[in-house]
């Protein structure tokens, strides 16, 4: 899109994401388990293409912290959205 930066993503809502495997945008994450741990990690040490931003840090999350978070986000499926809710409307 014009004005975007090379690169860049845009970041989709979080509603439903237990729906939307697999994750990233190479799809190479098959469970939300395995997304947070990545990130808990601080992001792929090794066969890793592309630059890293050096703001991606381990998290230090307990084993605890990464089940809850999970399951927090496992809690943000509920009922389907009306078609017209999810139509893309912002202008560039």
């Amino acid at each position: 899109m014009p004005g975007e930066s090379e690169g860049t993503f845009r970041t989709p809502t979080l509603r439903g994401v237990a729906l939307t495997a697999p994750y990233t945008h190479a799809g190479q994450l098959k469970t939300l388990k395995e997304v947070v741990q990545f990130y808990n990690d601080g992001g792929a040490a090794d066969s890793f293409s592309g630059t890293k931003d050096p703001l991606i840090v381990p998290l230090n999350l307990t084993e605890q912290e990464v089940d809850d978070l999970v399951a927090f986000m496992e809690s943000l499926t509920g009922d389907p959205v009306p078609e017209a809710l999810t139509q893309d409307i912002s202008k560039p």
